[in-house]
């Protein structure tokens, strides 16, 4: 009984080439040789005892070339340099079966070298078996819609940090120039990026009250009503004004030298969410809720109510429609490319609605997304078609990726957030960017 509870407790490296990694895979032939391992950079390599190490033994891409692909893990080179995920012997013939991401079903024999491509046309072909006995080899396709650039992606972390003492950058946004990440915080300002040898730096702020003595650094909501609480920002990207929403003092705008936003429509609860949609300039609004505002979602017991809005505003003759109402944990909308609807998330039910501002449908709602979780916001991605969705799903952190069709592409989970609840997924530069209101960092997630 001892044997077996202390089975394999022995734990040893074997270390792969240097800067080669990705071992996806593991095999041994008849012989009991190997380990036999698939790697990043296209190549299997076969394991030759402690004095020798890994050797080249065999490649799925008749393209590739040392010079350009061993070591590399770039994505973006699979269809030159291929890239094994799986790999099984026929131990009736000691050919080894692989299934390769970019290259589908292939078989080399046990002197190794380029593999013969036997079958292709996938997505993302993954695993692999062979039943020696029958031969038949058993594979697993994981997706008709998204590949493995897509599983893959987003999965580089760095903290992009916020000053010392000051936490919650709840929104993420860019100017036309790229310039930013420009991020709301706790203790009411706006602060833009402006590179890691200098930082956040501050520009703009919602409350005429404010002072820097008081309020920076603060995270105390009763000082919210003199310091602003400002929770959403973006772009009107025909006048490089950034529209805001503030917990405490509504609807605002700042032009783009910063400074004391201008306060535009008051008398909310619960401003919470925005988008602007830059080509009609309708600046769209989530009203979380008519009878709590932000104070109250932090008591205990706290449960949201079904008085959440989707509002929008117009700049041209200032005034303030109201598009939806009885929304639960309404978060932040955004508008699609074509101008003709708005997604609005409803955390509490878990869904996302679909609200037609155009034709045949104008006016009406329709379920776009069920079963997204604990859905906090949605912004457009840097593909024109396709959102970024921040949720939580059973306490883990994700940025989901879908298109016009609710068709789910990718899901990245983000880990690095623990249990701090992320509130937008923003895709800007070949990368994502990642908030929270308890977090002392932006999330920057690269490939």
């Amino acid at each position: 009984m001892a044997s077996s509870v202390l089975s394999y407790n022995i734990f040893n490296e074997v270390v792969l080439p240097t800067s080669v990694i990705g071992p996806e895979s593991v095999a041994f032939d008849l012989g009991g040789g190997g380990p036999y391992v698939t790697v990043s950079d296209g190549r299997i390599l076969k394991w030759q005892g402690s004095n020798v190490g890994f050797v080249d033994f065999a490649y799925t891409s008749p393209n590739r070339t040392k010079e350009l692909c061993d070591g590399t893990n770039d994505l973006d080179l699979g269809p030159i340099c291929g890239r094994p995920l799986a790999l099984s012997f026929d131990y009736r013939t000691s050919d080894i079966y692989i299934t390769d991401a970019f290259f589908g079903l292939l078989v080399v024999g046990f002197n190794g070298g380029l593999a013969t491509q036997l079958s292709t046309g996938y997505k993302y072909l993954s695993g692999i078996d062979v039943e020696s006995y029958s031969r038949h080899v058993y594979m697993t396709d994981a997706s008709l819609t998204y590949d493995i650039s897509s599983v893959l992606s987003y999965n580089i972390f760095n903290e992009v940090v916020l000053p010392t003492s000051v936490i919650g950058p709840e929104s993420v946004a860019f100017d036309l120039g790229g310039g930013g990440p420009y991020v709301t915080v706790a203790d009411g300002r706006i602060l833009k990026w402006q590179g890691s040898n200098v930082g956040f730096v501050d520009f703009a702020y919602t409350s005429p009250n404010r002072t820097k003595e008081l309020c920076d650094g603060t995270n105390d909501l009763d000082l919210g009503p003199i310091c602003g609480r400002p929770l959403a920002l973006s772009f009107d990207y025909r006048t490089s004004d950034i529209y805001i929403t503030d917990a405490f003092f509504g609807l605002l705008v700042v032009g783009f030298n910063g400074g004391l936003a201008t306060q535009l429509s008051t008398g909310y609860k619960y401003l919470s969410g925005i988008d602007v949609e830059s080509y009609s300039r309708h600046v769209y609004m989530t009203d979380a809720s008519l009878t709590y505002d932000i104070r109250n979602i932090t008591q205990p017991g706290f449960t949201p109510d079904s008085t959440g809005r989707l509002l929008k505003y117009d700049p041209y003759n200032q005034t303030v429609t109201v598009l939806l109402s009885g929304l639960s944990g309404v978060g932040g909308p955004t508008a699609n490319i074509h101008r003709d609807c708005v997604l609005v998330p409803e955390s509490v039910n878990k869904t996302i609605i679909r609200y037609w501002l155009e034709g045949p449908k104008v006016g009406t709602t329709e379920v776009f997304l069920t079963d997204c979780g604990d859905v906090k916001n949605i912004k457009r991605g840097a593909t024109d078609g396709e959102y970024w969705v921040a949720t939580s799903v059973l306490d883990v952190q994700q940025g989901i990726r879908v298109n016009e069709s609710a068709t789910v592409l990718e899901t990245v989970s983000f880990t690095q957030f623990g249990n701090m609840t992320i509130t937008v997924a923003q895709e800007k530069n070949n990368a994502l960017y990642v908030g929270s209101s308890h977090a002392d960092f932006v999330g920057n997630y690269t490939n």
